[in-house]
């Protein structure tokens, strides 16, 4: 398969960054998904039905990986993670503004960890402009990219789409952009060095883009 041999390291919840991971696992990639304890990522019980005790959506996009639990306040457990990620061809997170660079595995750190890392931040505004330190959330995206001015009925107006468009829209760009990046290791010519290292996506930009 394409991306067999390749590793990846996913420390994401929710939707977004799960799908992203899921599929490089579909192309062969070894992917570790990164769950903090105590329950683990959110989507595990977040909807029905509910099989063998985790919500279907989670199973639907977390196949073809393995998971471990790490405690980002564990000392241990951080250095762990940090050596995984040392190891690893690339290392996705959707965690909130300012977590990675509370820990040591902003973009900079990571790649002094490892310089040929493809490191891929999955955040809600991205990293420039007035929101790019807070969190959001697909209903938000909706919002701020006028997809609910499309949706609504006679009485109520500008509703939120039941379906997670953003989330879902995001995925296949991290995956594609990623894949350049491998090819670009044969063919430097393709892409930049600099470009290669470190990318962030929003969420709220993709809706704003499948609004076009």
């Amino acid at each position: 398969m394409p991306l067999t041999g390749i590793k990846v390291i996913e420390a994401c919840s929710h939707v977004a960054g799960p799908v992203t991971g899921t599929i490089f696992g579909d192309l062969g990639a070894d992917v570790i998904k990164v769950e903090k304890p105590n329950g683990g990522d959110d989507a595990r019980i977040a909807e029905v039905p509910v099989w063998n005790g985790q919500g279907s959506l989670f199973q639907a996009i977390n196949r073809n990986k393995r998971s471990i639990t790490v405690d980002l306040k564990d000392p241990a457990d951080l250095a762990a993670l940090k050596k995984l990620v040392a190891e690893a061809d690339v290392f996705v997170h959707n965690m909130r503004p300012g977590v990675a660079e509370s820990i040591g595995l902003s973009s900079a750190d990571a790649l002094s960890l490892n310089p040929r890392l493809i490191y891929c931040v999955i955040g809600a505004y991205g990293t420039k402009g007035p929101w790019n330190s807070r969190s959001g959330y697909d209903g938000l995206a909706q919002a701020l990219s006028s997809q609910m001015s499309g949706n609504g009925g006679i009485t109520r107006s500008r509703m939120r789409f039941r379906a997670s468009i953003s989330p879902w829209t995001l995925p296949p760009f991290a995956a594609s952009i990623t894949g350049k990046w491998f090819r670009s290791t044969i063919s430097p010519a393709t892409i930049t060095s600099a470009w290669r290292k470190n990318t962030t996506l929003s969420p709220s930009e993709c809706a704003a883009g499948w609004c076009r």
